[in-house]
C-alpha cells in the first residue's frame, strides 16, 4: 500500500514538474524567436558600443551613454540588494494585547 502511494505521488510530482519545465521552455524559445526576428542582438550591441538608438537616427554622446548605463546599473543593484522579506514588520497578529 505504501509503495503504491509513494509511486502515485512521484508520478504526480514528476508530471507537474515536467509540465512546468515544458511551459517555461516554450516561453523562452518563443521569446528568443521573437527577439531574433526583430534583430534585437544587433540593435543592443549598436546601442552599447556605438550609442545608436534603435529605430531612430539619434546617436548618444559618450557622456549620455555613461549616464544612462550608470542609472541602469544603479537600478539593477538596488533591485537585487533590496530585502525580499520584511522580517522586522510587525503585523496585527503579532501584537499581544493581554
Amino acid at each position: 500500500m505504501l509503495i503504491v502511494v509513494l509511486n502515485s505521488f512521484w508520478d504526480y510530482s514528476f508530471i507537474y514538474i515536467m509540465k512546468k519545465v515544458i511551459t517555461i521552455f516554450c516561453i523562452v524559445a518563443s521569446l528568443i524567436i521573437i527577439l531574433d526576428s526583430m534583430n534585437f542582438a544587433d540593435a543592443f550591441i549598436m546601442l552599447v558600443f556605438a550609442g545608436i538608438v534603435p529605430g531612430t537616427n539619434f546617436q548618444l554622446s559618450p557622456e549620455q551613454s555613461f549616464g544612462l548605463f550608470a542609472i541602469l546599473i544603479c537600478f539593477i543593484v538596488i533591485f537585487f540588494k533590496s530585502p525580499k522579506s520584511h522580517k522586522n514588520h510587525i503585523g496585527k497578529s503579532d501584537i499581544n494585547y493581554s
